[in-house]
């Protein structure tokens, strides 16, 4: 999900998991449940904040880990202040696109890429 704030900065986060990388919100869907539905809940839950404008941008089929994996790629306003929920998530910033730091995972370069496409 690019998550953006008022001056058109992406929320890059970074997980407690994993590779220390600056990556995009995103998780998992429960059975049934509508992507919309599921990329508000998600935000909700890991940083505490609404979304508005929210719009698919893509759907992607990926192979991720050996396994495959559909990708519903949002864009959307957020309403209030990031607070990672420190258990997932351990630190959320705002980054200009040309500003990017230099340890961004290659999965978020790619989904930043289909802004200009």
């Amino acid at each position: 999900m690019i998550l953006r704030d008022d001056a058109g900065r992406v929320l890059l986060l970074r997980h407690s998991y994993g590779a220390p990388i600056w990556a995009l919100a995103g998780g998992g869907l429960s059975a049934a449940e509508d992507p919309a539905e599921g990329a508000k809940r998600e935000v909700r839950e890991e940083l505490g904040i609404g979304l508005t404008n929210l719009t698919l941008l893509d759907q992607l089929d990926e192979v991720i880990s050996s396994s495959p994996h559909r990708a519903y790629i949002f864009t959307a306003l957020c309403i209030g202040t990031p607070k990672p929920d420190l258990r997932e998530i351990l630190e959320a910033r705002f980054f200009a696109l040309d500003e990017l730091p230099d340890n961004v995972s290659a999965l978020t370069q790619n989904r930043l890429a289909l802004l200009s496409s």
